[in-house]
């Protein structure tokens, strides 16, 4: 007898019209195929359509009446995750009672190739592949969070944002420093750290005012923002930005750099400060999901920010059957490569 296993299928394609949709930023192309059994002829509905909710509504309305007039029980709405575009379209969808799910981006790039033989790529053939991969029922379920849950995953997204509003700031004021400063010596942190930031606030870093106040005024200028700054710090920075000097760059170029400067800087403390601000609601609702068993406890020296990003991502983890499923939905897939007596060794895919 063969080994037989019953598969257990939450999203049942079949029974509905299964509308593949690819997301991006102003336009979503729209397809869907439909076969007649009866008649032996099949139906391919496309379209092209501004990403709008209006659009949207039109759209669904009528694919909808479509699939009613065809005996389908429905529609099944399906795209890629797109890093929030999508949102408007799922929002819609659901709201007019349709179903959604995702389907993955490496089932996708793979299938394209199977089913145009090339490696091709077009908005219209997306879509197209989007729905093959769905009817296959290879979807992900769109989990809706609420509450807590929900507002955890907008903060991390803020947090995301802020985060990279951070790094830029940082590397712009890095490239500034270069050019004003040009013979500064000391680590990139340095800048954003007690002494480097007196730098920052006092001076704009601009070696030719440091120079210009002498060593001492210098000296106690930064000691006021500073008093536990050390004697060979203020000897390094006076040196270089002595050396630095020596450019002789025009007082007009100093100060549009510096200006610039003080501008990043101002920038890099504004995202910080936002940071800071989002990490500490994190922190709270993590806090109240705690206290409602909704939550799992602190994982090693996680603190608690981190411990409500995590949560915010997955959602409750009552929502999972078994933590492979968790593993599975934060993309940490096992790779595994076999074949004859060859074992290789497994490996987390990332896909």
């Amino acid at each position: 007898m063969p080994n037989i296993t019953e598969i257990h299928e939450e999203i049942h394609a079949q029974s509905r019209l299964v509308v593949g949709i690819d997301v991006s930023k102003d336009k979503l192309n729209v397809y869907a195929q439909h076969a007649d059994p009866g008649s032996g002829t099949r139906a391919e509905l496309d379209d092209q359509i501004r990403n709008q909710t209006s659009a949207i509504e039109t759209m669904l309305d009528e694919w909808a009446d479509y699939a009613n007039q065809n005996g389908l029980d429905g529609l099944l709405v399906v795209c890629e995750p797109t890093g929030g575009q999508e949102e408007r379209l799922l929002q819609t969808a659901r709201r007019l009672g349709h179903e959604t799910a995702y389907v993955n981006g490496e089932h996708v790039a793979k299938a394209s190739v199977i089913e145009s033989g090339d490696q091709g790529k077009t908005d219209p053939m997306d879509a197209r592949v989007i729905a093959i991969v769905a009817e296959m029922d290879k979807t992900q379920e769109e989990r809706v969070l609420e509450g807590e849950h929900a507002l955890l995953r907008e903060l991390g997204r803020q947090y995301e944002a802020e985060t990279e509003a951070v790094v830029r700031a940082r590397n712009r004021l890095h490239d500034i420093l270069g050019k004003l400063f040009c013979d500064y010596d000391k680590s990139k942190r340095f800048v954003f750290e007690s002494t480097g930031a007196a730098m920052a606030e006092v001076y704009g870093w601009n070696p030719y005012a440091i120079v210009e106040d002498g060593f001492e005024t210098f000296r106690r200028k930064i000691k006021q923002e500073v008093r536990r700054v050390r004697e060979s710090t203020l000897k390094e920075l006076w040196a270089q930005a002595k050396q630095s000097t020596r450019l002789r760059m025009p007082a007009e170029q100093q100060k549009v750099l510096e200006r610039r400067l003080r501008q990043l800087w101002a920038d890099y403390k504004r995202h910080e400060a936002r940071k800071e601000e989002v990490t500490e609601q994190m922190a709270d609702l993590y806090r109240q999901l705690l206290q409602k068993d909704q939550a799992p406890d602190r994982i090693g020296k996680l603190d608690e920010a981190i411990m409500g990003r995590l949560v915010g991502e997955t959602g409750p983890l009552s929502d999972f059957e078994h933590w492979r499923e968790v593993q599975h939905y934060g993309g940490m897939n096992l790779f595994e490569r076999e074949s004859g007596k060859y074992r290789g060794e497994t490996k987390i895919s990332k896909k």
